[in-house]
């Protein structure tokens, strides 16, 4: 997968360290904020959530009942890469 290739990965790794404080600040982990933000794009529906047992789903339904400031958000997307 080319997400995992050497010179990709050293990127998403590094945007995942930028986006940790933002996890922080609503007392949530990485992956609950992401999640959160991808519910909240326009024209998503669904995310696929890979999970290996009943805690990991637990930990991730944490993504739901709460909502990234606009402020935050702007912030975030500003990281991303263009798609």
């Amino acid at each position: 997968d080319e997400h995992f290739a050497k010179s990709r990965f050293k990127d998403n790794v590094t945007l995942a360290n930028q986006l940790k404080p933002f996890a922080q600040k609503y007392g949530k982990t990485l992956a609950q904020l992401v999640l959160n933000w991808t519910f909240g794009r326009k024209g998503i529906t669904a995310a696929i959530m890979g999970v290996k047992n009943r805690q990991q789903l637990r930990d991730n339904l944490g993504a739901l009942g709460w909502a990234i400031d606009p402020q935050d958000l702007q912030q975030i997307e500003s990281l991303l890469p263009p798609i």
